[in-house]
């Protein structure tokens, strides 16, 4: 904004130059005149003065750009003072030139204050006096020929007074009202400024601001709408103008909705949100806040509002409520999984022992492997269970994905329909990721079962593998993969596909498209658990009628990875008998731990809790190996028991059992590498483990993997 004296000399500036341009049109016909009187009377001195000051004005205007206003101002006050003059010396004080005399008082005040104009009129008209008085009397001036119109000394007297009063008048009159006219025109104008300079802030403000300001008439149709709606919802700000906005919503009643709103909060409705349409049709969570768009006096135009997307945030909140229902469902999980591992660990090791003691053709030898086969499915069910427990624990070793797919060649073949294809694409080989196998081998059963069901009219299951680089910028669009090298896992189907929305929910806990009681909507999350726990990713692509593609994208590892044969079981005989400490909560579990060692020729001493524990560790010396479970009631967990075992005797050989755990220890931890055995274990895997730990073969181990669940746990992987 202009100060005022900068817009005030503006104007003054304005009006010189216009006098200038005027005084310059008028020396024309002036100079004509001059130069004929010259042709007729002869060159007279007052008449080269007139063409000097022609020739003077015709100057200025001409270079009125390079010259100071004060040279232009007092140049054009001069001229116009020098015409009453000129004319009073040819013709006498009370000629028609005397009118002049006031004019140059005037325009003095304008351009130069009242008090100039005040001056430059009472030197034009004491001029004027001397220059009468001289001719009235009959003197002449010193070379000056005038001819001058002589009247009465009391009528020039009264003609002089006449010019003073009227001039004076004028000069403050208009010196007056030319600093109304000043200030006015300068407070015009920087009211004019401060009002564009208002507006430009608005604009900026409107066109760069991240929410959309909107403005719709009754009918509802766009009539302004800000830029920032491209980044809202893809759409230029031209391309909405004139649309309605109920044709974007999704769900079309939510307008009305907002309308009912707007009556019923008496035109304000605030953090309003509803699903609007994209430039590319996707749904986009809006949040807006809105209200009447009114007149001065009341009445209602329609309405306005500012929106912005929240689709983000509603997938976080989104995203927080699958993680609280996971955390929920591993607290329900964790609180029943140890107890029924527990049970499931006695049943079948008394199974086994009933098989043991039946004859191979007895018809009791059946019924304990279907005991067992029984035992080991919910077994499998409770797997499913925990692998939404936090932390999980999780036995990561290097795996050759192509080897445990083979492993289940035959396993999955017998699983599918005869009129279902099984196809194999391995491409990787030797190559190894840390994972846990039998967490990939139930994942690939699953997919292979949800396929089938997929094609009940049969079709071809593949499952093909490779190796895969993912760049920095496929890790961003897959939402918290790292960049690096991958084993990929294709399973793909040629079945019924899926809709969008079942895609969206299929990670879901629980979430199942299968007829009741024939899915518990567990698969597809426990994959997608296993992938998380993995490190790796899982994404899913279907189209109805197409099929259906799963994607496992798991890190690779540069460990060998380890021989998945079944090992060896121990012989009959332990390697060399040993004196073990059992502590077991459980009894019967218990007891049935205490008897299968004692069957194998070890000595037995048992605790059922971390105090007893503890007290036969300090006061017998002969323990050479501490079997222990890790959830123990009493505050002393199994952890706490091998820590101090370890303490009191640095040699003794520790195995840890659990079928879940709240917690893992750290690396440096010196329990860190022990051992463990996953309840519910068969007795045959027990003796293995113990002969295995008493030998000193499995005395290290991977660290247990804790893997809590990332934030975004449950959102739709798709790619």
């Amino acid at each position: 904004m202009q100060p005022e004296s900068e817009t005030r000399f503006e104007v003054l500036s304005r009006i010189c130059d216009a006098v200038l341009i005027a005084l310059a049109l008028l020396a024309v016909p002036a100079l004509g005149a001059s130069l004929a009187r010259i042709e007729t009377m002869g060159w007279q001195p007052v008449m080269g003065l007139q063409v000097l000051i022609a020739l003077a004005i015709w100057a200025v205007t001409l270079f009125r750009r390079r010259l100071s206003y004060g040279v232009r101002s007092w140049f054009t006050v001069g001229v116009l003072a020098s015409v009453p003059l000129s004319g009073v010396a040819s013709f006498g004080l009370v000629s028609s030139a005397g009118a002049w005399i006031p004019f140059a008082g005037v325009l003095g005040a304008i351009l130069l204050g009242h008090r100039a104009g005040a001056l430059v009129l009472l030197s034009t008209v004491l001029a004027a006096g001397v220059i009468g008085t001289s001719v009235i009397v009959g003197h002449r001036l010193p070379d000056f020929d005038l001819v001058a119109y002589i009247t009465s000394g009391p009528a020039w007297t009264a003609q002089g007074i006449a010019w003073l009063m009227v001039g004076g008048t004028c000069v403050v009159a208009i010196g007056v009202l030319n600093s109304y006219f000043v200030a006015s025109v300068a407070a015009a104008k920087q009211q004019a400024e401060a009002l564009e300079q208002s507006q430009r802030e608005y604009r900026e403000i409107f066109e760069n601001m991240v929410d959309t300001v909107y403005r719709a008439d009754l009918d509802g149709k766009i009539l302004t709408i800000s830029p920032s709606v491209v980044n809202m919802l893809g759409f230029q700000p031209e391309q909405l103008i004139g649309k309605k906005l109920a044709q974007f919503y999704v769900v079309p009643e939510k307008r009305e909705e907002l309308l009912a709103e707007l009556q019923s909060t008496h035109g304000d409705v605030r953090n309003f949100e509803a699903q609007l349409l994209d430039h590319n049709g996707e749904p986009q969570w809006i949040s807006t806040n809105t209200r009447y768009w009114k007149t001065v006096d009341g009445s209602v135009l329609g309405v306005e509002g500012v929106a912005r997307n929240i689709t983000s945030h509603k997938a976080a909140e989104e995203a927080l409520r699958r993680s609280q229902k996971m955390e929920a469902l591993g607290h329900l999980t964790g609180g029943i999984a140890h107890d029924f591992n527990n049970l499931l660990a006695v049943i079948i090791g008394y199974a086994e022992l009933l098989e043991d003691a039946a004859d191979s053709s007895a018809p009791e030898r059946e019924n304990a492997k279907e005991i067992i086969k029984a035992a080991e499915q919910g077994t499998a069910l409770t797997r499913r269970l925990l692998a939404f427990s936090r932390p999980e624990m999780s036995a990561a070793e290097p795996t050759a994905v192509d080897a445990v797919i083979l492993k289940l060649d035959g396993m999955m073949r017998r699983a599918l329909d005869a009129t279902v294809t099984l196809r194999l694409d391995l491409a990787t080989q030797d190559a190894s990721t840390l994972i846990d196998a039998h967490q990939l081998e139930t994942s690939l059963l699953n997919l292979a079962i949800n396929a089938r069901d997929a094609m009940p009219n049969g079709g071809e299951l593949t499952i093909a593998t490779a190796n895969t680089t993912i760049d920095a910028v496929a890790a961003n669009s897959s939402k918290g993969l790292e960049p690096g090298e991958y084993l990929s896992v294709v399973v793909r189907d040629t079945g019924t596909g899926m809709t969008d929305e079942t895609v969206r929910n299929a990670f879901e806990p629980f979430f199942t498209t299968k007829p009741l009681g024939t899915g518990n909507g567990l698969g597809l999350s426990m994959v997608h658990s296993f992938a998380t726990q993995s490190r790796g990713h899982v994404s899913i692509a279907s189209k109805l009628g197409e099929g259906t593609s799963v994607t496992l994208l798991l890190p690779r590892s540069d460990e060998v990875p380890r021989s998945l044969e079944t090992p060896i079981l121990a012989s009959e005989s332990p390697s060399r008998p040993a004196r073990i400490l059992v502590v077991e909560d459980a009894p019967a579990l218990r007891a049935l731990a205490i008897a299968t060692l004692q069957g194998r020729g070890h000595e037995v001493v048992a605790a059922a809790n971390g105090r007893e524990a503890l007290d036969l560790l300090r006061n017998d010396a002969e323990i050479n190996l501490l079997f222990t479970d890790i959830v123990l009631p009493g505050g002393i967990d199994g952890f706490e028991i091998a820590r101090e075992a370890l303490r009191i005797k640095s040699d003794i050989k520790i195995l840890l059992t659990s079928g879940y755990a709240l917690e893992s220890p750290t690396e440096d931890d010196p329990i860190a590498k022990v051992p463990i055995v996953y309840k519910p274990y068969h007795r045959a895997q027990l003796l293995t483990k113990i002969e295995e730990v008493l030998a000193g073969s499995s005395g290290v181990r991977k660290p247990i993997a804790v893997t809590r669940r990332p934030a975004s746990y449950g959102r739709d992987f798709n790619s």
